[in-house]
């Protein structure tokens, strides 16, 4: 995960000052990098959890969906209608959702024995 981050730290570098169609491209390509590592999480998981922890998980991550895509509606609703907009929301699905992947990490994973 860190090395996810600072991978993207540099790509946020190189559109933070760009145009508006820079930062909706460089937030899209961030929110699939941490979306794809959360999917990857996901996966350990269900390897690595009983029945009955993947369940409860599944139950939570639904939760979490539904609240990570209201909140970054809030967030693009402050720009209703502006150039931002959409912008935004991808920022803030994208900044949930890198904080659900060390979440889960750091909550469900197991170190691997060897």
């Amino acid at each position: 995960l860190e090395r996810i981050d600072l991978a993207l730290t540099k790509l946020e570098n190189s559109y933070n000052n760009g145009s508006t169609a820079a930062l909706k491209a460089g937030e899209a390509e961030s929110l699939r990098r941490w979306d794809k590592a959360l999917n990857e999480i996901y996966g350990v998981l269900k390897t690595q959890l009983t029945p009955e922890e993947m369940e409860d998980l599944r139950l939570k991550q639904l939760d979490w969906i539904a609240l990570r895509d209201q909140r970054a509606a809030e967030a693009a609703a402050e720009f209703a209608d502006g150039t931002l907009e959409s912008v935004a929301q991808l920022s803030k699905a994208r900044e949930l959702t890198k904080e659900r992947c060390f979440f889960l990490a750091n909550t469900y994973l197991k170190e691997e024995a060897g």
